[in-house]
This record gives structure tokens, sequence and C-alpha cells, in this order.
């Protein structure tokens, strides 16, 4: 499975994850559907940011561009979720993999110069910086890439660490949430995300079909489908 089809399932796990939170009724079971289905796209996305820190030919050309998309994501993110152009209590996915993207080069480095201890510290910090930013997945966002990273091209050792890692966090945020039923449900879902392992296991790290506008399409996809939902809502609504 190429690169292309990984990011096409992730977009349309993505949609149908946002379809439910912006278009369909919290008490129905279709919102449930669709909130486990969507549980499969941000693994996906993570595992190609750490791939595509491996095989970026410009770092710096490649965090601008999540920088850009990050900043131009956040008002249709906002829009969509909170129903206001600014919300501070949550940031969008693409702060996620910046941040993401940002602290495994550091890491990287500091451990190449066998500053061990240094490279985990400066691990946990991007951690709570996603937590403290509130960015979308926060600090589970950022172990997940790690994870992808650590563990490229050992798909055993990748599948096994990041299913326990993912039911463990899963199982963890049902036990914070007793005894609301509905929140340990929701929470409970995202255990589905460890299902995204099997697609991974699939990829033969070939890019597929590959050219300028699809690389943009993908990035532009999630703040213009985060647009057109939330006016889809309002008519709706």
């Amino acid at each position: 499975m190429t690169s292309f089809a990984l990011k096409w399932i992730a977009v349309v796990t993505m949609l149908i994850d946002h379809i439910g939170v912006a278009l369909v009724p919290r008490d129905s079971v279709w919102y449930i559907v669709c909130r486990s289905v969507g549980r499969l796209a941000f693994p996906l996305f993570a595992f190609m940011l750490a791939e595509g820190y491996f095989y970026t030919k410009n770092f710096r050309k490649y965090f601008t561009r999540l920088t850009v998309f990050a900043i131009v994501s956040e008002i249709p993110f906002d829009m969509m979720l909170h129903g206001e152009p600014v919300y501070w209590g949550s940031q969008n996915i693409f702060f996620t993999l910046l941040l993401a993207l940002g602290g495994i080069a550091v890491f990287d480095r500091l451990a190449a110069g066998g500053r061990q201890t240094l490279s985990l510290f400066s691990l946990i910090i991007t951690a709570f910086a996603a937590e403290i930013l509130n960015t979308d997945y926060g600090a589970f966002g950022i172990l997940t890439v790690f994870i992808f990273y650590r563990y490229r091209g050992e798909r055993k050792a990748l599948a096994a660490w990041f299913t326990v890692f993912t039911l463990v966090f899963a199982a963890l945020n049902a036990f914070g949430n007793l005894p609301n039923t509905r929140s340990v449900v929701l929470s409970l879902i995202g255990g589905f995300a460890a299902l995204s392992v099997i697609p991974m296991l699939l990829y033969n790290r070939q890019k597929g079909y590959s050219s300028k506008f699809w690389q943009y399409f993908f990035y532009a996809f999630y703040p213009v489908h985060m647009a057109v939902l939330y006016f889809m809502a309002g008519v709706m609504g």
C-alpha cells in the first residue's frame, strides 16, 4: 500500500469523523459509528508525518508548510467545533503535528550526539507543550508520532507498541470519566485507533501517485472540509 493510499484512508476516515461531529445528533448511534471510524485518521497522519521526517529533502520547508496550514486551519477548526472564529481552549491537529515534527527533530539531534537523557527530556517537554497549548490529541498525539519515528521499519514492534499504547490510553481515559457512561463510551472508542496498524503494516514505502496538486490537496482538505461542514450545519440547523 502506497503513501498515496494511506493518505486517502486518513482523509476519508477524518471526513466521516467530522461529519459525525458537525452534522449527526450526539444521541444518535451514528454519532458513535462516525467517531469510531474517525479514530483511524490521526494515527495514519501521524505515521505519514514520521515517514515524511525521514524522506523530506528540506526540513525547513516541511516545517514551514505545517506552520502555514496550522494557522490557516484554526478558524475553520474553531468554527466547526465551537461556533467561534477564535477559541483558545483547543488548537487544530496541524499544531500537534507541527510540535511533533519539531520534537522528533530535536530528539534525533540530541540522541545522535549521545545526549540520551536530554533527548528524552526534550520529548517530555514537547508532550507537555501539546497539553498546555490544548492541541488536538495533546500528549497522546506527540507520543504517537514518536512511536512511529522510533520503530520505523520494525513492523511488529511498531504495531505492538502503538496498539498497547492506544488501548491503555483509552482505558485510562474511560476510568477517568467514571461514572459518566456516555463519556466512558466515547473514551473507549479511542481504542479503535489501534485498527490503523492494519494499513500501516501493508505500507510498501512507495509514494504511489504523486504531484504538487495532490500534495497540497491533502493539506488543504483539512481546513476546507471543516469550513464546508460548518456551513452545512448552519443550513441544516
